[in-house]
């Protein structure tokens, strides 16, 4: 009020110029004013009505005369309308992160993404009984997601509410089709809608948008459906939590014509699965099921319905979405202090900071397993990767065993990487085997990003497919009694190994076959952030090689000897390292010689 101004026109006085950036945005008080356009034609402006705002934009605009009897305007200045629209914006921005920082789904994407989606996000309100669309009238390519008041959607078979958080029809504008429903406010009171547009979601989640959408459309499905949830047969975990069971499924999408959806090996691993969109034309082999199942009809492998064969039909007929839930994240154990417990102590988790690990505890489900279960297999689907809390799993391919893994272990996380089936088959070794899964969505939100280098650091120590002739000598980096250590450059990757060359004419001299043979079997057993790591072993006619990481910083015997007595701070570094190994071991019931592999760290 303080930077406005009250201006009086008289008849036909030029009020905007055309084409020229104006310095003062006009409120009409009373009287009115024409809006001449470019092609001639005219506006009648009366009380109330603004304009200038165009020109502040340097938008080129038409000009504005007052009209027959003349009119009062209040002018505010560019200044002032800018500062204010720059701390509505904050104060807007602040509210819509505190709304989405809450909203399902939408609670799991990353800090800076919620920012950038809560300044860019725009509120609507509309008044009670107002009709936000009609069925069968075109979208627009926004998410709508109800802030406060209620929304009814109808259609010809059914009408359901729509509550605060939870997202209106974006299905129709993701396939490009009219809405299926007609919504409209509720007639006890306005209802405030945050639209957030498709192309700004594109560009804050990227590659993970349309899977991101999807998500909202399976949480829309599973709310609309929730007050039939015995017939839904939904497992018994996800009953009560459509949100949990959104984020766990894995979201798949078929051209129209895709003759195999799935593999045998893939189609076992599903347990439940919904259409989100298109149709599934059943398998002829099944006459009771010869029809077409359409968006929101679900398969339930417990059932004794589960026509397995559907995922295996032949040529799809329309374009097809599903929502297939794995047997890998099924389970019945949950507990909030015990899952932000596992985080905390998961190696490449710590460097998430404290929101993100309770986030990631939250997501979490914790899983229990027993001795010979099957956690998956090889070419199944890949939904989650996992952490081990309590005891220790094998992983196995092609029928081998490759190594063992043990407490605050990750596995799965590689196929979550490259998005592809499983590369290996994992089974409980210990009695029981308890296990923290953490779904798609929120590794790709909230732990790929953060750990990437470590966990491909990780998964380069893991891997099988490493041949001794992709292996380039760099240099001789440690001489010991049967032969040498050379640093290696894996040459297709660049990564950079340390290889242990033992001769075998020497160790077969020294009776040194079945130690060797133990140490490799012991070492592949081992996975601690404080113990060498065995990456691969070969052999040829004159070598025994044992391929290992590459720890840099010499051993802890040479620094002790150059540094002398150390402070007591740094004595208590390194003996905590070596008890935590040494705890490691102890648990694995090693004897004590295999403290050689113990890691310093210097």
């Amino acid at each position: 009020a303080q930077e406005t101004q009250l201006l009086r026109f008289k008849p036909g006085e030029l009020t905007s110029k055309k084409d020229q950036f104006g310095t003062c945005i006009f409120i009409v008080r009373d009287g009115s004013f024409k809006l001449l356009d470019a092609l001639g034609g005219e506006c009648l402006l009366g009380p109330g009505c603004v304009f200038g705002e165009l020109e502040l934009l340097q938008v080129r605009a038409g000009g504005v005369i007052a009209g027959e009897f003349g009119g009062t305007c209040f002018a505010v200045s560019s200044v002032a309308v800018l500062a204010t629209m720059k701390a509505l914006s904050r104060t807007f921005g602040v509210r819509n992160l505190h709304f989405l920082s809450t909203a399902p789904l939408f609670r799991f994407l990353d800090a800076p993404d919620l920012a950038i989606l809560s300044r860019n996000a725009f509120s609507l309100v509309h008044s009670s009984s107002a009709c936000l669309y009609h069925e069968w009238q075109m979208p627009k390519k926004f998410l709508y997601i109800l802030k406060s008041g209620g929304l009814v959607s109808c259609t010809a078979t059914r009408q359901n509410c729509i509550f605060p958080g939870e997202c209106l029809d974006h299905r129709s504008a993701l396939c490009q089709r009219p809405h299926a429903e007609t919504v409209r406010v509720c007639a006890e009171s306005d209802a405030e809608i945050l639209a957030l547009s498709f192309q700004l979601l594109q560009d804050v989640l990227g590659e993970n948008a349309e899977d991101f959408l999807w998500r909202c459309v399976l949480l829309r499905m599973l709310r609309d459906l929730w007050s039939d949830r015995p017939a839904f047969c939904t497992p018994l975990m996800w009953r009560d939590d459509p949100e949990g069971l959104a984020r766990a499924c894995v979201i798949k999408s078929f051209p129209a014509g895709t003759s195999h959806m799935f593999s045998a090996e893939e189609a076992d691993s599903i347990v439940w699965c919904t259409t989100l969109d298109g149709s599934l034309p059943l398998s002829e082999k099944d006459p009771q099921h010869s029809q077409e199942i359409f968006s929101g009809f679900r398969l339930d492998a417990n059932a004794g319905s589960w026509p397995k064969d559907v995922l295996l039909a032949g040529s799809l007929t329309s374009d097809c979405t599903l929502a297939v839930l794995l047997q890998d994240a099924v389970g019945a154990v949950d507990s909030a202090a015990d899952k932000l417990q596992v985080v905390k102590n998961t190696l490449i988790l710590r460097s998430l900071d404290s929101k993100q690990q309770a986030q990631v505890a939250e997501a979490g489900q914790l899983l229990l397993r027993q001795q010979g279960q099957l956690i998956f297999k090889e070419g199944d689907l890949a939904s989650h990767f996992f952490v081990i809390k309590e005891g220790e799993v094998t992983v196995s391919k092609g029928g081998e065993v490759i190594r063992t893994l043990g407490s605050f272990s990750t596995f799965g996380e590689a196929e979550l990487l490259s998005k592809k089936t499983r590369y290996f088959t994992v089974n409980c070794k210990t009695d029981f085997v308890t296990l923290l899964a953490v779904d798609t969505m929120t590794f790709e939100q909230l732990v790929k990003d953060a750990v990437s280098e470590k966990l491909q650091d990780q998964l380069h120590l893991r891997r099988t497919d490493i041949a001794l002739k992709d292996l380039r000598k760099l240099r001789v980096i440690g001489n010991g009694t049967f032969g040498t250590v050379q640093l290696m450059e894996h040459q297709p990757s660049g990564m950079r190994y340390a290889l242990k060359c033992i001769r075998r004419s020497q160790a077969v001299a020294k009776g040194q076959q079945r130690s060797l043979c133990n140490e490799r079997e012991l070492l592949m057993d081992l996975d601690h952030p404080f113990i060498l790591k065995l990456v691969r072993t070969f052999k040829d006619s004159r070598y025994v090689y044992f391929l290992t990481e590459f720890v840099t910083g010499g051993e802890l015997f040479s620094a002790i000897r150059l540094l002398g007595i150390l402070p007591g701070w740094q004595a208590r570094f390194y003996i905590g390292g070596l008890i935590l190994a040494l705890q490691a071991l102890h648990e694995k019931l090693l004897s004590g010689t295999f403290m050689k592999f113990l890691r310093g760290i210097c």
